[in-house]
């Protein structure tokens, strides 16, 4: 398990504002719960386990409360979603090249590990 304040200083290594903790932390919350919603199915899926229904999404309250995400999600893309969260106003450059990331990153998982649907093939000739 992982807490809100483990995610935001993994982020803030990526930006290079170690020192600026204060400065984002505000916000932190809300962009972590925001990338939590977004990355459930997958998280599901990496897991082994069917999608809940969106009510099931678990929200933080605090940067103190930990997260059951799996790891690798809080390790990787949660950090990149982040960091692009939390420059967009401020560098929309280095947003963008965060945000790029996050979303290639998070594709390449989606292949991998979201459970896909089978179509039956049709006669085409």
């Amino acid at each position: 398990m992982t807490t809100a304040n483990e995610i935001l200083r993994a982020t803030l290594s990526l930006m290079g504002a170690e020192k600026e903790e204060a400065r984002y932390a505000e916000r932190a919350l809300a962009g972590i719960n925001a990338l939590t919603a977004d990355l459930f199915v997958l998280d599901r899926a990496l897991k082994g386990e069917a999608a809940a229904p969106a009510a099931a999404v678990p929200v933080l309250a605090s940067l103190e409360d930990t997260t059951d995400l799996a790891d690798l999600l809080v390790r990787s893309l949660i950090p990149l979603g982040l960091a692009a969260y939390l420059l967009n106003e401020e560098e929309e450059r280095r947003a963008a090249f965060f945000h790029n990331l996050y979303r290639t990153e998070k594709n390449v998982l989606l292949r991998q590990f979201a459970p896909s649907r089978r179509h039956p093939i049709r006669q085409v000739y």
